[in-house]
């Protein structure tokens, strides 16, 4: 019951990053809206390998960030170390990690156990901003006595730091109440905390988890609108016989290697239409 969650950490830069309260969404750690994100692994079977790409194809599905696939040194680095522990930096501080080093881990990643696809697009929400959901500011009460009973392998202050310590509502975007159906919740039995909750192995994101993400991260139909804008009918299918350089420039897309990736969006929109 425990293993996927409560076995998961949020890596930080510095020893001191520790005291910093940091759940839900961290607003200091979010990625520029439509950024492209590269990504690259660190050793793995191509089974889980595929299980990570399976993820991010359905997280870009919800949110303004684009990711692709690189040989070495991407922005995001993954490893597959058995016995490491599951983890992920948090947001943007994947950014000062040196290129060397991964900025996320798998310790047990089976793509045969049904379970392990919400280990993926746990620690993948880690990884654009998102902590803990039951470190929801004035939330669940959690004794460290009888968590430690069930981590008897974690320090006190990796308990403290990844389950107690509720955070700051001044520095963190949060949704209205606490979701019991999140994807970054752990599963707990009810005598870990005060309020005597008990909650479920989350296997995926829940509603409110996209509604969330999907507003800090919003979709802009930008090449719809940018089609509009040029072409009087968008679904011309003959659109990529004419210039598209009047569409790169409105997206902003004009400087070299962007106008490929323009002309593969028109050609998705046009696939629609």
């Amino acid at each position: 019951m425990l293993k996927d969650y409560s076995e998961c950490t949020v890596k930080t830069l510095k020893p001191d990053n520790s005291k910093i309260a940091r759940a839900i969404g961290t607003r200091s750690k979010y990625w520029q809206e439509g950024r492209t994100i590269s990504v690259s692994f660190m050793g793995g079977t191509q089974p889980q390998i595929d299980l990570v790409k399976q993820g991010i194809s359905q997280l870009m599905g919800f949110i303004n960030l684009r990711f692709v696939y690189v040989v070495d040194h991407g922005d995001i680095r993954i490893s597959f170390v058995e016995g490491g522990g599951s983890w992920s930096y948090l947001g943007t501080d994947a950014k000062y990690v040196p290129k060397s080093s991964p900025t996320m881990n798998f310790g047990w990643l089976h793509p045969s156990t049904p379970t392990d696809i919400g280990t993926v697009k746990h620690e993948l929400t880690h990884m654009i901003g998102a902590n803990h959901e039951h470190q929801f500011p004035n939330g669940i009460t959690f004794i460290l006595e009888e968590i430690k009973k069930d981590l008897q392998h974690w320090t006190d202050q990796d308990i403290i730091n990844n389950i107690i310590r509720q955070s700051d509502p001044s520095k963190v975007d949060t949704t209205e109440d606490l979701d019991l159906n999140s994807i970054m919740l752990y599963a707990f039995p009810a005598r870990w905390n005060k309020e005597g909750i008990s909650t479920k192995v989350n296997t995926d994101w829940s509603q409110e988890d996209r509604k969330f993400w999907s507003n800090i991260y919003p979709k802009k139909d930008k090449y719809k609108e940018a089609l509009q804008r040029v072409y009087a009918d968008k679904n011309i299918v003959d659109l990529l016989k004419s210039t598209h350089t009047a569409v790169a420039n409105i997206l902003g897309a004009s400087y070299e290697g962007r106008e490929q990736e323009v002309i593969k969006n028109i050609k998705h929109e046009i696939s629609k239409a």
